[in-house]
């Protein structure tokens, strides 16, 4: 599988970066970029299985895969890599982010890194243990320092410096007029 020029943007950081400030330079890098980078990531999805069988899968014809791996085609939208996510059994992420994230995300174009594993229940179980694992401790520091600090408190009333006591007041006879 060939990989596009630009893909290997790490090697040619360098040269690219400075060139990223012209606006309209870095608006039509970003979006070749980023078309390339969808396209070759549903490629290695599809791997050795032809665009035919592949589209079969999916419920799309051969010329629709095509379509999508083409990335000189400029019609994909969120919800079609939403339906392709559902059907594939994977997740997606859309989301904005600054020029270094996503020169750093769209230059490893390994297999590896784009070949998401499809859903596995048993990989959310171990997500969800390790996540209790890591919050065990926490939950404990906090009962702790809950308890440490509730102790402090209950020892300040009762131990009080006798000048700060409330001590009771006796009641004053009431004064009488005329009785001097």
């Amino acid at each position: 599988m060939t990989r596009p020029d630009h893909a290997n943007a790490s090697s040619n950081w360098a040269r690219i970066v400075p060139k990223l400030e012209n606006e309209r330079f870095r608006n039509a890098y970003f979006e070749k970029t980023l078309k390339a980078f969808l396209a070759n990531q549903i490629r290695i999805i599809r791997g050795d299985e032809s665009q035919t069988a592949f589209g079969k899968r999916l419920g799309m014809t051969q010329s629709v895969v095509s379509r999508l791996e083409d990335e000189g085609y400029g019609k994909l939208n969120a919800q079609t890599l939403i339906d392709l996510a559902q059907k594939l059994g994977v997740a997606l992420i859309i989301k904005f982010v600054d020029y270094p994230t996503f020169l750093q995300e769209t230059d490893n174009l390994s297999e590896a890194e784009l070949r998401p594993k499809p859903f596995d229940i048993a990989d959310l179980n171990d997500l969800a243990q390790r996540s209790r694992e890591r919050a065990q401790p926490r939950i404990e520091t906090d009962n702790a320092l809950r308890a440490f600090f509730e102790g402090q408190e209950a020892r300040r009333e009762n131990h009080q410096p006798q000048a700060e006591r409330t001590l009771p007041i006796p009641p004053q006879p009431p004064i009488q007029k005329g009785a001097q």
